[in-house]
């Protein structure tokens, strides 16, 4: 069929159809949610722990449930990022709509990168994206982490001016 409707009777909307939709609610944004303790970034050496929290990576919602540490490169500059690679397969176990059916995620990984960042657009035919939520700079043994978590916000609710009259003066007022 060339048409479909993925929210209809008996539909199977897939992940990629769902993360498009979420994606495009969005504006197409990404950023990390004020949920857990917003991915906080702790250092020791050049392991780096990220706490619990949540994300939107493109319509994706990702969350660090425990906190995960990994080790950065030595004497490098990069970032620390979300990434997201849709060509790896995910792991199953057990029988679907069995107690014990589980998915292992293999397409979302927390991970110190150097050179430039991957951003496809993975709602498009693209594989990868990395959503960077900090900076760092390591030496030999340590490492300085600068977190700068692009934060999705609710606006709540704007006071805008939708009509205008001009004075005398042509000075533009709100009605």
């Amino acid at each position: 069929m060339s048409i479909t409707m993925y929210q209809s009777d008996r539909q199977f909307v897939t992940p990629a159809n769902d993360a498009s939709l979420y994606s495009a609610l969005g504006g197409d944004t990404s950023g990390v949610l004020r949920r857990g303790n917003h991915l906080n970034i702790t250092v020791s050496g050049l392991q780096v722990t990220v706490d619990t929290g949540q994300a939107i990576v493109l319509g994706r919602l990702v969350e660090v449930t425990e906190p995960v540490t990994f080790t950065l490169p030595a004497s490098a500059t990069g970032n620390v990022v979300i990434g997201i690679d849709l060509s790896k397969a995910n792991t199953v176990m057990g029988q679907a709509g069995q107690a014990n059916y589980q998915v292992k995620v293999n397409q979302v990984y927390l991970a110190g990168i150097t050179g430039n960042l991957v951003q496809e657009d993975i709602n498009n035919g693209g594989y990868i994206y990395q959503l960077p939520i900090a900076t760092f700079t390591s030496q030999a043994t340590t490492a300085t982490v600068n977190q700068n978590n692009p934060m999705l916000n609710d606006s709540g609710w704007l006071n805008i001016c939708l009509l205008y009259t001009s004075d005398a003066a042509d000075d533009m007022q709100c009605v």
